[in-house]
């Protein structure tokens, strides 16, 4: 029910694919996934808490395969040891139960943020991963740990790091759009070299679907999109609302 899973329900749809979500709350289903063009009767909805081991294999079970997108961002510091925690342990139980039971594939949805800083001049899926300081970049790291921890065990584990996800139907007012009413309201310093790889978030459920074949073994890709200077981005949004930004 959240914005990428939203996205890769109906990539995943369109690819042929039955679908179960584990969803704590499954009156959310129908909102997040109608604007995507998904009627929600169509879905196997299994209610359960990412962070309940039973629920989580139950949910699993009889599928082939699984896409873990499922994560806490936030930047209230009060929820700081809660995303941390739940992050990173919905990683242990999602991915560790549907090795268990044998799923192929696994595919997990880090982020690019878990490879920063990068050690060259280019980023790439195989970057070691770092321990950055802010709580979400972290946990999202710490996230990654545990599935490259399966993926040396030879599980069949993809590995997705998106970019900044960003584009349109975001059931939770997200990350990037955050970001897009800061800028337009001038609170984000907007320098000449700072920047990020946007993503559009369709692109991103392609490339998940995509990722949804069996047998091929463990796997890394990064889904950076395109990397776009603050001024640039803060160009575009004052362009497209005709508000003015100050920079």
């Amino acid at each position: 029910t959240g914005f990428v899973g939203a996205h890769a329900v109906a990539a995943l749809r369109a690819r042929g694919h039955a679908v179960r979500l584990l969803a704590r709350d499954p009156a959310r289903v129908r909102p997040a996934l109608a604007p995507v063009g998904v009627e929600a009767a169509a879905i196997d909805t299994a209610r359960g808490d990412v962070l309940d081991p039973d629920a989580v294999t139950q949910a699993l079970s009889g599928c082939d395969a699984v896409l873990h997108a499922a994560a806490v961002f936030t930047y209230d510091a009060r929820r700081v040891e809660a995303l941390r925690a739940t992050n990173t342990r919905a990683t242990e139980l999602v991915l560790g139960a549907a090795h268990r039971l044998r799923l192929d594939p696994i595919v997990h949805v880090s982020s690019y943020a878990a490879l920063l800083p990068p050690s060259g001049p280019v980023l790439g899926p195989d970057e070691a991963l770092k321990t950055p300081a802010a709580a979400y970049p972290a946990s999202k790291a710490a996230s990654e740990r545990v599935a490259r921890a399966l993926q040396a065990a030879g599980a069949p584990v993809t590995i997705v790091q998106p970019g900044s996800v960003w584009g349109p139907h975001d059931p939770h007012f997200g990350e990037s759009a955050r970001l897009a009413v800061s800028l337009l309201r001038g609170l984000v310093p907007v320098r000449p070299r700072g920047g990020l790889p946007l993503v559009d978030v369709r692109d991103l459920a392609q490339a998940l679907s995509a990722a949804v074949e069996a047998g091929r073994g463990p796997r890394r890709y990064l889904v950076g999109g395109r990397f776009v200077t603050l001024r640039a981005l803060a160009s575009g949004l004052a362009e497209l609302t005709g508000r003015p930004i100050r920079g």
